[in-house]
Parts: C-alpha cells; structure tokens; sequence
C-alpha cells in the first residue's frame, strides 16, 4: 500500500474519531456525582437519577408557570435516556412546595407517574432557592425531592430528582378556591390568629397544604342544615383536627372542642346508592396535642365547602 493511501487512511480515521467525541459531548444526557454543585450560569435542567437532562427538549419550550392565589403551577419537560419526563410543581410564593407531578412516557409508549410524599410536603421536599421578579414575570426555582409511584407510600418505587428551573410566568385571577385542582370545594380558618387555606383534598372533607396539619370535615349524608356542637369523640357532624408525627409518619388526631354550622347542602343526584351532596359550612374549635397539652391551636373563623365528607 503506498504511503500517500496510509495518510489519508489516517487522516479519515482521526476525523471520525473527532466527530464520534464531539457527538458524545453534545449528548443531552449527562452522568453526573449527586453532590456536583449547580452553577448559575447554566441554562434549566432537571436530574433524575443522577442523569443530567436539559429541559425543553421534547417540546423546545422553557419552563413555565401560572400563578393563581399566590400559588405558581410550573411545568416543564425534559428527555433522559428513553424516557420522556412531563413534569408539573407546585410552589407557594414563600417557596413552599404543595405537589411535584412526573409524568415519565418510555419509548414503548408505558407511562408511569410519580409524585412527591403527599404528608407534609414541606418536610420532605428540599427547596434550595426559589425567587420571582414581579416586573419580568420571571422565576428561578432550584430544589430536591425523591417522587414516588405510590404518594401515600416512602417505601414504594421511587427516583431521586433535582431541578433548576428558570422560567417566565403569567397571572391568572384569583379564586375562592384555593385547592390546586378542577373542584369547587375548599377549606380556610385562622389557627392562632393567622391564615390556614387548604391546597389540597386527596380524600372527601380532607383537607391539607404543605404544612402538617389536616382538617377533616365529616357528616351523614341525611344530616339537614343546623349548628352542631362537637369533641373529639363524635364521628359525624362535627370537624375533627390533625397534626403530621414526622416519627411515627402517622396523623396525630387532637383533642378538640366547637361547632359547625352547615348552614346549606346543594343535592346532585345519586351515586352508587348514595346521596351525593355538597356541604357548606362554617366552624369554630379548639384543638390540643394529646401528647402535648402545652400545644393549643385556635382555629377560628373556619369556612367550608366539600363534596360527600362522609366517614
């Protein structure tokens, strides 16, 4: 083979090897050790699993968000390895988290969803900055969370995700309903003279945010419009008070004493045999920590509305 052949042999095996390098480092997709740092010059991306993404790949869009009730909902894709990630967060204007949705799609077409821990979210979700600039209408969210196939459950399948998000927003009206979600139903009152507005209402009459405590609204469906007095030892008519245990990851059920008035029930029709109502109402009680009775909560000027609180 003559030495002008070997060159150019040579020559075309160099380029190519070039090439297949400057491929690899333009990969969206990037391994990365979980405690690299993020750098603020960077553009948004997501990491699932220690798999680096940048998002916006899928559908060529920035992350963005509404905000409603001082609440922003962000949405955002992003692409790792096979998978598609559909991702929906969240976050109060303090920076506190109330919901992270993953919708994840295979090249198969199999979807699989997870979900941050439902039960106190603020404890279990790490938000290292959030921000927003009023004028722009821009935001910038970077935090941690592990998400779970089964929300109610730690020990179900689970990824580890880390996300820097930075995205514009836009302002919706806001509503009486403040529950992140289609329904009309909602739940607020004062604990200790400040505000408590329920986000979200994963059972009927059971109503939560992204701090610890839960107000469950409970009555029969043949209870008619009226004032009832209640404790803790009633099962029906009544409003009953809960504090998440991050030890024992159960609802402390306290000792409570007030009354509700129902003051209206809007009839829709029946359901599986059952009368299906909703209730609307106002309540006022004092709640104490069985195992604390130091820890008195006032909750006043109560307000509600749900649908079916049956027990």
């Amino acid at each position: 083979m003559s030495i002008l052949k070997l060159k150019s042999i040579k020559h075309f095996f160099i380029l190519f090897t070039f090439i297949i390098f400057s491929c690899s480092e333009n990969n969206v997709n990037e391994e990365i050790s979980s405690n690299e740092e993020i750098s603020s010059q960077e553009s948004s991306y997501v990491i699932v699993n220690n798999i680096k993404a940048k998002t916006g790949i899928i559908d060529n869009s920035a992350p963005y968000a509404t905000k409603k009730n001082g609440v922003f909902s962000i949405i955002f894709s992003c692409g790792v390895n096979s998978l598609k990630h559909y991702f929906d967060v969240q976050i109060t204007e303090e920076g506190k988290v109330v919901f992270i949705k993953d919708h994840s799609i295979s090249a198969s077409y199999y979807n699989r969803d997870y979900y941050n821990y439902r039960y106190y979210p603020d404890n279990f979700v790490n938000v290292l900055e959030f921000s927003f600039n009023n004028e722009l209408k821009t935001f910038k969210l970077k935090l941690k969370a592990n998400l779970y196939i089964d929300s109610s459950n730690l020990q179900s399948e689970n990824i580890d995700t880390e996300m820097y998000l930075l995205g514009s927003y836009e302002i919706k009206p806001n509503t009486e309903n403040f529950l992140l979600s289609d329904r009309l139903d909602y739940c607020s009152a004062k604990f200790n003279s400040n505000i408590w507005t329920a986000m979200k209402q994963y059972e009927n009459g059971s109503f939560t945010n992204y701090d610890p405590y839960k107000i469950k609204v409970v009555f029969n469906s043949s209870t008619p419009v009226g004032i009832y007095s209640f404790t803790n030892i009633e099962n029906s008519n009544c409003i009953k008070f809960y504090k998440f245990n991050v030890l024992t990851f159960q609802y402390d059920e306290f000792n409570v004493s007030g009354n509700v008035n129902m003051y209206y029930k809007e009839f829709h029709g029946m359901s599986q045999q059952l009368s299906t109502y909703s209730f609307f109402g106002t309540f006022n009680l004092t709640a104490t920590n069985p195992n604390n009775p130091n820890e008195v909560i006032n909750v006043t000027d109560g307000k509600f509305r749900t649908l079916n609180p049956y027990q």
